[in-house]
């Protein structure tokens, strides 16, 4: 490197320039010399917002939690801001209500902000409701449950108040005791969301009369009934010969003897509930020789000790012939046909003997 240096003499009339020649140089041997040049203008790095939502799709009313990291910038420390700029610090938590894109800032002390987009997926609630076809009656009471939103893939969960539950869509389901039961539907979809549908006091059960009745004769054909029925206010007999009562207990006496009656009690409760017990009572037949016969669960039942085979005739009020049985033996349990019911007059004959009589047909 070579410098000229100059110097000036001044003197009166004259200007004298002298010249001196500096000769400088620099060698340069084995030296590294590094420059750094100074950012003058405050430039720095972009701030980098680096965040995650877990989970990143939810159900209504559930919560999000954003986390991450900040890079960049003045290097810190940095303010974090939500989607309405308010100062959040991470982890942070909230609640959407909508499915969408969710704003968040980070800014230094220099003035540098970074920013980032985060995408959260609110899921529908799916949609619950039923109806029944009887939602009030008598025990036991079956019920027929039907959800009325198409199956898109949502599981179901009843519960009926009774410590009962199905997971089918449209179950049925059969009260056995009575009260009143809340009723509890829970709709989930496949993202898992629920909802939960709850109808309190919904079906309403009856209590059910309990039927019961004794008897004891007072003489060959009549016979004192007693009701012994609970949770009845209403009766109604039925005697198996024709005639009826509505008394709470009755005296009936018998004009045949058909050997079994079947004796019918009805009883009602103050809310319309009935419950019916059926019972054979048994009228004795005159002693003496001759065939027992009676009905027994759509059977004639004929015992009949004789030396030859007979035949038998059914007859009934009108004196038709309406059934008819060849050569039989001493006991015989035959199948009767369709008959109405009332009494029918029944006819053993052979060479030897006629003998008739009468027996109740009741289906």
């Amino acid at each position: 490197m070579l410098f000229l240096l100059y110097t000036f003499k001044y003197q009166p009339k004259h200007f004298i320039m002298t010249r001196t020649l500096l000769i400088i140089i620099c060698l340069f041997c084995g030296i590294k010399t590094t420059f750094s040049q100074k950012n003058t203008d405050n430039e720095k790095a972009p701030i980098v917002l680096n965040l995650t939502a877990d989970p990143d799709s939810i159900c209504p009313s559930n919560f999000v939690t954003i986390s991450g990291t900040v890079t960049g910038g003045d290097g810190g420390p940095y303010s974090i801001y939500n989607d309405v700029n308010e100062l959040i610090i991470l982890p942070y938590s909230f609640y959407p209500d909508y499915t969408g894109n969710f704003n968040f800032e980070a800014r230094d002390s220099s003035g540098n902000v970074g920013s980032t987009l985060i995408r959260i997926v609110v899921h529908n609630l799916p949609p619950n409701a039923f109806w029944v076809d009887i939602y009030i009656g008598c025990q036991p009471l079956t019920v027929n449950f039907t959800e009325i939103y198409p199956d898109n893939g949502q599981t179901y969960f009843w519960e009926f108040g009774d410590d009962s539950t199905s997971t089918e869509k449209n179950p049925g389901h059969t009260f056995i005791f009575d009260g009143a039961y809340d009723i509890w539907l829970t709709v989930t979809s496949i993202y898992g969301c629920s909802t939960v549908c709850c109808i309190q006091d919904f079906i309403t059960v009856y209590k059910k009369p309990i039927t019961e009745f004794d008897y004891e004769f007072l003489n060959e054909y009549t016979v004192n009934f007693t009701n012994l029925s609970q949770y009845s206010v209403e009766n109604h007999w039925d005697f198996g010969d024709g005639d009826s009562s509505n008394l709470f207990s009755d005296i009936h006496t018998y004009a045949d003897s058909v050997c079994l009656y079947p004796v019918t009690l009805i009883s009602y409760s103050e809310m319309g509930c009935t419950d019916t017990l059926m019972a054979e009572v048994p009228i004795p037949q005159p002693y003496g020789p001759g065939p027992i016969i009676f009905v027994h669960y759509n059977q004639l039942i004929i015992d009949y000790y004789t030396e030859n085979s007979y035949n038998v005739q059914i007859y009934n009020n009108n004196g038709h012939m309406v059934a008819g049985y060849e050569n039989l033996n001493r006991y015989n349990e035959l199948e009767l046909p369709e008959l109405f019911d009332g009494i029918y007059t029944v006819k053993l004959s052979n060479n030897d003997i006629v003998e008739t009589k009468k027996v109740l047909i009741v289906k």
